[in-house]
């Protein structure tokens, strides 16, 4: 299995396992892209927006994963959280964003 199929699946586990907080917290998903190169999910809550996005990023400050967190701040959009992959990041790391990147959805 290679890198990103294997990000995928840790990704779409944990939202399985964790499924319930985002209905607790009226957090909505939308997969936008699930195919072999590309997994892309946006989260929204009441006053901000999420993006979970694997891929073999060839110019970005991660190498396969990123989970941004966007709320409007005096009427501009802005990343107030932000976590990013390096290539030696380990399981528990993106456990660990994925945890954060929601409890920023729901503060």
């Amino acid at each position: 299995m290679d890198k990103i199929q294997k990000i995928k699946r840790v990704v779409k586990e944990w939202l399985i396992e964790n499924r319930y907080i985002l209905d607790e917290s009226s957090i909505e998903l939308e997969t936008l892209i699930d195919n072999e190169q590309c997994f892309r999910i946006i989260l929204e809550s009441a006053d901000k927006m999420g993006e979970i996005l694997v891929e073999d990023a060839s110019f970005a400050p991660y190498r396969y994963f990123k989970l941004e967190i966007a709320q409007i701040i005096d009427n501009r959009a802005h990343i107030v959280n932000a976590w990013y992959d390096t290539e030696n990041t380990d399981d528990d790391y993106y456990q660990s964003a994925l945890k954060s990147g929601i409890n920023d959805l729901i503060k």
